[in-house]
């Protein structure tokens, strides 16, 4: 089982003493996005997890334990963009984001550590000049660092629709998204950094434009069963199947163009909901749930995938 920390919220950030009680406990437990009183119980015991991704924007908070408290492959997903208030409000400045990549790199080795620019968006602010103009600057800073850079365009969710008003999108035409592609590619090559796409199925790339795959079994040869598609994730995603111990909404960064919360959490009300000893991530297990072992499901790896896990 390879664990997905998270694609729905910022785990590393927000919840690393939960995520090593977890770790340390060998058991924690799922809300079913869909079914909100359909909780797994999902046994982390020793020889039950083959490896795990961390996505972050802001890893810093789990990096000091991670090299002495899991013992297991690691990668992590590491979102570096530059854009600052209004589009990104609540992550460090960037300098404190450098230092803490660089520091992850060390951790994990460069390899394992992939350096996410996206979602690629234009405004009066950040035109095409200006994304070449830093993510070259970051090229520079960030070879020997890691080896792979992933970029994706924004997907405009129909959730994201009024946040954005914040700012003036301006369009990203076909044309744009190409070129600009290409130019990303040329420069990282130059520094030995690979540019890959993510989820850039809809022909606003060229035809054999390098995937990425985030959750990718080859950082992880001690996994069992995982060299298929995952069937949860969009089309276009070559990812392996993962379990997500993430929840939607939990997330305190406040990027307008998030995907994974509709309503941003107050630090009151993630105070109230979050318990670093609950198993539950959000809340805790109560009378109207129905807790399944996760155990019960595994026989079946497809079926899982399209419920989302």
């Amino acid at each position: 089982m390879i664990l997905s920390a998270s694609r729905r919220t910022d785990l590393p950030a927000f919840y690393s003493d939960w995520f090593l009680r977890r770790m340390e406990e060998g058991m924690v437990m799922v809300r079913d996005p869909h079914h909100p009183h359909l909780c797994r119980r999902i046994s982390l015991a020793k020889g039950t997890v083959d490896g795990v991704v961390f996505w972050s924007k802001n890893p810093a908070p789990l990096l000091p334990a991670l090299p002495l408290s899991l013992g297991i492959d690691c990668s992590l997903q590491f979102t570096l963009t530059p854009y600052g208030s209004p589009l990104e409000p609540g992550i460090p400045e960037l300098n404190r984001r450098l230092d803490t990549f660089r520091l992850a790199s060390d951790i994990l080795r460069a390899e394992r550590v992939i350096w996410r620019y996206d979602p690629i968006l234009l405004t009066k602010r950040w035109t095409v000049e200006e994304h070449l103009k830093v993510f070259q600057e970051l090229v520079q800073i960030l070879a020997g660092y890691t080896y792979q850079c992933v970029i994706s365009f924004l997907d405009f969710y129909p959730g994201i629709a009024q946040r954005m008003k914040a700012v003036e999108l301006l369009p990203l035409t076909p044309e744009t998204c190409l070129w600009l592609a290409k130019t990303f590619q040329q420069i990282a090559a130059e520094y030995g950094i690979q540019c890959r796409a993510c989820c850039e199925s809809s022909g606003l790339l060229p035809s054999g434009f390098p995937s990425s795959r985030c959750v990718d079994p080859d950082l992880f040869p001690k996994a069992r069963l995982f060299h298929q598609r995952d069937r949860g994730q969009r089309p276009g995603c070559g990812c392996a199947p993962s379990v997500d111990l993430g929840a939607y909404g939990t997330c305190l960064h406040g990027c307008l163009y998030c995907y994974a919360t509709h309503n941003f959490p107050t630090l009151e009300h993630w105070q109230r909901n979050h318990d670093p000893a609950s198993p539950l991530l959000w809340g805790k297990p109560g009378p109207n749930d129905q807790i399944i072992p996760w155990e019960d499901r595994c026989s079946d790896q497809n079926q899982l995938r399209l419920e989302g896990w």
